[in-house]
């Protein structure tokens, strides 16, 4: 490990996504776009685990605030 390059990450933290009683938008469509970065994130970036965390929390009732 002694000679590995450190990379600077970028994380924002305390991330806030409003809670929604309804879907706004197509909750499939958002699940398949959850599902292809859970792909990214385990075979290609895995510094975008955060991301995907934080937006799986809404898969179940997404919004527009959710996907811009």
């Amino acid at each position: 490990m002694s000679n590995c390059n450190p990379v600077r990450i970028l994380i924002v933290n305390n991330i806030y996504l409003p809670v929604l009683s309804e879907a706004k938008i197509d909750v499939t469509e958002y699940q398949r776009c959850i599902g292809s970065l859970m792909y990214l994130m385990v075979c290609t970036w895995l510094d975008i685990a955060y991301l995907v965390g934080v937006l799986s929390r809404h898969i179940a009732i997404p919004g527009h605030a959710h996907i811009s």
